[in-house]
């Protein structure tokens, strides 16, 4: 979350979203997934990617006809959100529920970027154990990050030029 504060305090709005995504994608989420692939779930990883990907597709079209004053906004209450709310709590809910919740918190990411705390509270470290848990996590943000950058790829964000923040 700090990270995105700090992008979206000097990026222009329209570039934190996908520039912060592209950034997550490589060390903090897929490495720790490549290292922990033993460890991960891949039924849950599965059923995350299906939500994940009807919830980039809407929030796609939605995003284009957002002004960029609305983005700034969400992103801005977002990050509020995040610091000052109370912790979301994990929870145990059916893997079918996976698609429905995935779905949304990927939808919510091509607005407010940083949705690793929404993900979370899906997971039920007790049904898990510690390993999978954060292996099946990063996996599930992976998916979620590379999803989203596919969407503003087509979108027509241009990333050549944002990728020295790549190393961030």
């Amino acid at each position: 979350m700090v990270l995105l504060a700090v992008m979206a305090s000097f990026l222009p709005p329209l570039v934190v979203l996908p520039v912060h995504g592209i950034v997550q994608l490589g060390f903090p989420k897929a490495a720790r997934g490549a290292v922990m692939r033993a460890h991960i779930h891949w039924r849950i990883a599965g059923y995350f990617f299906l939500g994940s990907i009807v919830g980039v597709v809407l929030a796609a079209k939605v995003f284009i006809a957002l002004p960029v004053g609305v983005l700034q906004a969400l992103l801005g209450l977002f990050v509020l959100y995040a610091v000052w709310a109370p912790k979301l709590r994990p929870s145990s809910i059916p893997l079918a529920g996976f698609c429905a919740g995935r779905g949304l918190t990927s939808f919510a990411t091509l607005f407010v970027g940083g949705t690793g705390p929404l993900v979370s509270a899906f997971f039920s470290p007790g049904h898990l154990g510690r390993e999978k848990l954060v292996a099946t996590h990063a996996t599930c943000m992976t998916i979620q990050h590379g999803l989203k950058g596919i969407a503003f790829g087509f979108l027509g964000f241009q990333f050549l030029p944002w990728l020295p923040l790549k190393g961030l």
